[in-house]
């Protein structure tokens, strides 16, 4: 019977009709060898045998489905409810245990709806009010419980071994959301989970080294392969997994991108104290869960959170001591009174801000991002004296230079445009422009004489636009960095230059971009190439490594080696 062939059916359908408790573990593991409508036919004719080795086999049906796609909803539906249709309320315990980590089973959003269902069923089995057991049937229990004591004795030492491990895990979770900013607590964890051989111990130690700027190779290739199997940090973000992606520093979780739908569940968890930086809010949070989640107590070490829009913002009700937020309207004296510690914010929309005074938040703000917007004239740009950092997405009104003039301590100034003419900023060390054809970068270059970190992007480049940037000469000799699109030149034109590819997932579509690149390099430029993935954090997505015959068909002057983490 283990398929869904028709002559297989028909034999588990015979072998159902005996009725020999004997062969249930049998009919149990062949439910979800087909379709999953098919495994719904069987688990409702299973559930009518009123063995409780049913509902044991339920649970390890959704401990491990075998099935996870959307489609399949009737078969978890059907599995939770033939759970509560048999009235056991020691169910319960498994129902809610399954709903609190089902996201790390069951990856996608598809785990949320299946853990929202688990639960329903949870509460109704609250409302089960078991009677009695017969007297025949409690003499019965008593001769299988004396039968199998030594079975009952070893389970018993292994649910006490699993108990003492949990209490303990809490007591190092407890010290680690206690103290958030101490690595300490948390490479004592790391011991404790390497010493069971739980995998865990390994990625937060290994985050931990790449935080102190302690990584090796080997370390980031070994973190990567540790977090190419989605299930595992979906099961290590929990149970902040519940209700939003997760993504981790130091080995816990640090950044949130809530889910609407779901955000419910996580609000107020003492595991958010770990988390610096939550986003998402404006993706129809419903207010009350907003409210409940950012102003909660475990919640007091956010420093960054939005986006908000107007009547959202407004509707807030609680201290608003973040580092960082962004607004999707022009906000008003009142609104950045509201937000005393306020360091960096983001605006996705004009800032006429024709209400805004003196307020000491602008004269404290140190980033300002209008990469959505195109800053309208206003007299609250004199006021932003202390900004170290700007991104813009369009001119300003008026003269670039006039409009920066203010802003002396300015280091770092991100454009998606070109600057018509040389920017008067002397103590500027990073610029990022939009490159155009005719562009003066040496002229750019040389009224900037504190630039460490220059970049220069654009819809396309090819071996004449890199020609025509290194044309610039000996300005590009002073920089620490020069990144051209994917492409990061370290110290370039010095004895340690460096050129770091970070562009080349489908490589066969990639290729002769990148062999016109390494052709159009200048004498001495770099001493090495190097690839690398496109994204630097190795827990996040990766494409795969080059292959041999890929590496062959590259040709350069200088040597090429791969750093795939």
């Amino acid at each position: 019977g283990n398929s869904g062939k028709k002559a297989d059916v028909e034999k588990w359908l015979e072998l159902y009709e005996k009725k020999d408790l004997l062969d249930v573990p049998r009919l149990l593991a062949t439910v979800g060898a087909s379709k999953s409508a098919l495994a719904v036919e069987r688990l409702t004719l299973l559930s009518k045998l009123n063995d409780p080795r049913v509902v044991t086999g339920l649970f390890g049906w959704l401990e491990k489905p075998p099935y996870t796609a959307r489609t399949a909803m009737p078969f978890f539906r059907t599995c939770a409810q033939l759970i509560a249709d048999s009235q056991d309320k020691r169910a319960r315990a498994g129902l809610e245990d399954l709903a609190t980590r089902y996201k790390a089973i069951v990856t996608t959003s598809v785990g949320d709806d299946f853990a929202a269902v688990f639960r329903r069923v949870a509460n109704e089995l609250d409302q089960v009010k078991p009677g009695p057991l017969p007297a025949a049937l409690e003499k019965k229990a008593k001769e299988l419980e004396a039968f199998f004591e030594k079975e009952g004795a070893t389970a018993s030492r292994a649910k006490s071994t699993g108990a003492t491990n949990k209490k303990s895990d809490d007591a190092f979770l407890a010290a680690i959301y206690a103290a958030p900013d101490d690595d300490a607590p948390r490479l004592v964890f790391a011991d404790a989970l390497t010493e069971r051989g739980n995998l865990r111990g390994e990625f937060i130690s290994l985050q931990l080294a790449r935080a102190k700027g302690l990584a090796t190779p080997e370390g980031l290739k070994r973190e990567r392969e540790l977090c190419k199997e989605t299930r595992n940090k979906a099961e290590w973000s929990l149970p902040l997994s519940q209700g939003s992606e997760a993504k981790f520093a130091r080995g816990f979780p640090a950044r949130l991108m809530v889910d609407p739908r779901s955000v419910k569940n996580i609000v107020g968890l003492p595991a958010l104290r770990t988390v610096a930086k939550a986003d998402g809010f404006d993706r129809q949070v419903p207010i009350k869960h907003t409210n409940a989640f950012l102003f909660s107590e475990h919640a007091v070490n956010l420093k960054s959170v939005g986006t908000f829009d107007r009547s959202l913002f407004d509707a807030l009700a609680g201290p608003m001591n973040w580092e960082a937020t962004s607004f999707t309207f022009a906000p008003e004296s009142e609104d950045l009174e509201r937000l005393p510690n306020l360091k960096r914010l983001e605006l996705r929309v004009a800032w006429q801000a024709p209400n805004l005074k003196a307020v000491p938040q602008l004269s404290t703000l140190e980033a300002l991002d209008l990469w959505g917007v195109a800053p309208s004239a206003s007299e609250v740009w004199g006021l932003l004296r202390n900004l170290t950092s700007l991104r813009l997405a369009n001119p300003p009104e008026g003269d670039l230079n006039a409009f920066l003039e203010p802003m002396t301590k300015l280091k770092s100034l991100e454009l998606a445009f070109t600057p018509e003419r040389p920017l008067a900023l002397p103590g500027l060390e990073k610029l990022s422009i939009r490159d155009r054809t005719g562009t003066s970068h040496a002229a750019l270059l040389s009224a900037l004489p504190a630039l460490q970190d220059f970049h220069v992007s654009a819809n396309a480049f090819n071996a004449e636009s890199f020609k025509r940037i290194f044309g610039t000469g000996k300005e590009l000799s002073r920089l620490k960095r020069l990144r051209i699109e994917s492409y990061h030149f370290i110290e370039p034109f010095t004895p340690r230059g460096e050129l770091v590819v970070r562009e080349w997932g489908m490589f066969g579509n990639k290729q002769p971009r990148v062999l016109g690149v390494l052709e159009a390099l200048p004498e001495g430029c770099v001493r090495r190439v190097v690839l690398k993935p496109h994204n630097e954090d190795p827990s996040d997505f990766c494409p795969a490594e080059p292959t041999r015959e890929e590496l062959a068909s590259l040709k350069a002057r200088v040597p090429i080696e791969v750093e795939w983490y």
